[in-house]
């Protein structure tokens, strides 16, 4: 699992750096969403499904915002503990 910064624009489109230390739009790519999951109280998470039009087998990505005790919990082998704001 990778965790990553982006920016959402509106709740059709982020943006997101194509490398961690990206800082003009050149190195930037627009990602539609197709999906938006929607804060749950029990489960305490959300998150968005995307895609890009850059990738040639239409696959997608799935980010996922959540409690530190909660996320961890769904991907015990790959996700490593670190600080992000």
């Amino acid at each position: 699992m990778l965790l990553l910064s982006c920016i959402v624009q509106d709740r059709e489109t982020v943006v997101l750096p194509r490398r961690p230390d990206a800082q003009s739009a050149a190195h930037m790519t627009k990602l539609s969403v197709k999906k938006v999951l929607e804060f749950d109280s029990e489960l305490l998470r959300s998150g968005m499904v995307v895609v890009s039009s850059e990738a040639p087998d239409g696959s997608g990505l799935l980010f996922l915002r959540g409690a530190p005790d909660v996320i961890p919990r769904l991907y015990p082998q790959t996700l490593t503990r670190s600080r992000h704001r």
